[in-house]
């Protein structure tokens, strides 16, 4: 199977930098774009983002049977999860302009835009020079609990619930990436052991009664919204029933990234399973 050899030029939202180049890996650099490279992805997207003046270039191959950007979209993916975890979602990617190498020279082969993704942001991250170093550490440690399935799973669904409009789908998926953060299976109740781990492995940053009471009140939302019973949400009218959700979300969302954070920075080495016994450990 033949592989060809690609470069993507992935435009950064909402990112800014003392720095003119940062090399996260050896396939992946954060630089200054040049005016070309700019200008042939502004002029693809919708909204107005020239004042966005920084890309990804990823560089690598992949088979020439492939017809779908896995890779690209597995790396868009992993920044965006990346950005929420360690910049509070202020950085995000979404769009790149891709090329292929032809007889020595790389040449344009179309531009890819995640759907998923919304190219309007609020705020800027403004990487210093002093922090260079703490994050390509911290992308390092992130590549290295993704490769862990539950991790994965836990990541994926936390992914799920940024990119979807649904509040409802969103508690579901947050409370899918807790349990398959801090629990295996078959181990009894899994509201409790939820409520229990989270609170004492946040206890540090969080009250851990107020942390056990949100997700306990979360998990029997999740539980009532799968099987089609949530009586307390269908008392409330509309306008109701979205600030209490979207309260519900915005908690939810917190305690989840300070739990990724905490586990990817000081908990690099253990796998999930070796994860979740340090935790009951420290419960006992």
């Amino acid at each position: 199977m033949k592989e060809i050899q690609r470069k993507d030029k992935i435009l950064l939202l909402g990112f800014n930098s003392e720095l003119t180049e940062l090399k996260l890996s050896d396939q992946i650099i954060i630089r200054k774009g040049t005016d070309l490279e700019l200008e042939e992805i502004y002029r693809r997207i919708e909204y107005n983002v020239k004042n966005q003046q920084f890309i990804i270039e990823y560089n690598y191959t992949e088979s020439n049977e492939s017809t779908f950007p896995r890779k690209l979209f597995k790396l868009l993916d992993d920044l965006n999860l990346f950005f929420t975890i360690f910049l509070c979602g202020k950085t995000k990617v979404a769009n790149a302009l891709r090329h292929i190498k032809v007889e020595e020279e790389y040449k344009q082969a179309g531009f890819t835009t995640n759907p998923k993704v919304s190219a309007h942001f609020s705020e800027e991250y403004i990487l210093k020079l002093e922090d260079s170093e703490k994050i390509k550490n911290y992308w390092k440690r992130y590549l290295l609990q993704s490769e862990n399935q539950p991790i994965q799973i836990a990541l994926r669904r936390y992914l799920f619930s940024i990119q979807k409009s649904e509040q409802e789908d969103q508690v579901i998926d947050l409370m899918i990436a807790f349990e398959a953060l801090l629990v295996k299976n078959n181990e009894g109740s899994i509201k409790r052991n939820i409520a229990t781990r989270c609170s004492k492995f946040l206890s540090d940053k969080y009250d851990r009664e107020e942390v056990y009471n949100i997700l306990s009140k979360a998990y029997e939302l999740r539980s009532e919204i799968v099987h089609g019973s949530s009586g307390e949400l269908n008392e409330m009218d509309s306008r109701g029933k979205h600030s209490y959700l979207g309260k519900t979300i915005a908690n939810l969302s917190e305690l989840l990234r300070s739990c990724f954070y905490r586990k990817i920075l000081e908990f690099t080495d253990l796998n999930s399973s070796e994860f979740i016994e340090e935790l009951k450990r420290e419960i006992a």
